[in-house]
């Protein structure tokens, strides 16, 4: 057995510019710190080296390629509008091509690995004081097609969202595995999501104030993730409502026969187009914290006691 000494130089990466963003990008705002959490992927990245490998009294000279495809990096960025600095908080790179290429897809039902994990979610929402949950103001016009002052407008203030701890499986959870990385396409929902807000109606000379009860029925909402089973991570890759079977809108205050179907309309446009959304961007927080909390404590000294690495190699023994 000889030893062989391996020297690399001259190294050289290519396709750092061919990049495109993965999944959501979040910008968040607290103490004049604005921090961005984004992710990227690399369609192909190239590497290239010249090398030089001794063996005993030879040097045998040469060059080497290597190339991988969809790299993806999750970055965390702070800027400090005080002192106007820009910091890296966080760079985490994935590369495929640590997992092997060659593989036979399959197909699993993961319902019982799901709903071992909804009572932690469940919890953690709780636990952080996430149920019931605020929401932001919003503003619609009444007659958004009329000039001016005749618009009219509808405000709605100091929202809150109850029922997010309900969440519960709606369907089976079928897993796609192949090479190490399990994706799950997950129907997810809540029977019953109930919405209030302070709402402040202005038309012309006429003005209302009262609170809006708005209930949601059978919602249905879609999440995706990818589980990584040779390094134990979890990535979330979106979150979105799928269906919204039923909704009750009731306004308190005295408003107007002739006025109350056109601010129903206006109201419902405000709970389409926007509480939805903002519902999806909470629930995308609150799925985000719970994963990087269960990715973040993998690595550390005496995990195997933990909960979450327990429910990563029932996973891996009933996949391989």
């Amino acid at each position: 057995m000889y030893k062989i000494d391996l020297i690399l130089k001259s190294g050289i990466l290519k396709g750092l510019s061919n990049l495109k963003r993965q999944n959501n990008a979040t910008l968040t705002y607290a103490d004049r710190l604005l921090k961005l959490d984004v992710g990227f992927e690399f369609k192909l990245l190239q590497g290239t080296y010249d090398y030089v490998a001794k063996v005993i009294f030879r040097n045998l000279k040469g060059h080497i390629k290597a190339l991988t495809e969809n790299v993806r990096a999750i970055m965390n960025i702070t800027f400090n509008t005080t002192d106007y600095t820009l910091t890296l908080d966080k760079f985490h790179l994935q590369v495929p091509s640590l997992i092997s290429v060659n593989g036979e897809e399959k197909k699993v039902v993961l319902d019982d690995k799901i709903d071992k994990l909804l009572p932690a979610i469940r919890t953690f929402i709780l636990k952080n004081g996430l149920d019931p949950t605020q929401l932001g103001d919003y503003s619609e016009s009444i007659f958004p097609h009329l000039p001016g002052a005749f618009k009219g407008s509808v405000d709605l203030k100091k929202g809150w969202l109850q029922n997010l701890s309900t969440i519960r499986r709606t369907n089976h959870i079928i897993g796609i595995y192949k090479d190490k990385l399990l994706t799950l396409d997950m129907d997810l929902g809540f029977d019953v999501l109930d919405c209030t807000y302070e709402y402040y109606l202005k038309y012309l000379f006429f003005t209302r104030h009262g609170d809006v009860f708005s209930r949601f029925y059978d919602l249905d909402i879609n999440v995706s993730l990818t589980i990584d089973l040779a390094k134990y991570y979890i990535e979330l890759n979106s979150i979105k409502f799928s269906d919204v079977r039923k909704y009750d809108i009731k306004f308190e205050g005295h408003i107007l026969d002739r006025l109350l179907n056109i601010l129903v309309k206006a109201v419902t446009v405000i709970f389409r187009k926007c509480v939805l959304v903002a519902i999806e961007e909470r629930s995308i927080k609150i799925f985000g914290a719970k994963i990087d909390e269960w990715n973040n404590s993998i690595p550390r000294p005496k995990y195997a006691m933990l909960p979450i690495i327990q429910w990563f190699d029932d996973l891996n023994a009933q996949l391989n």
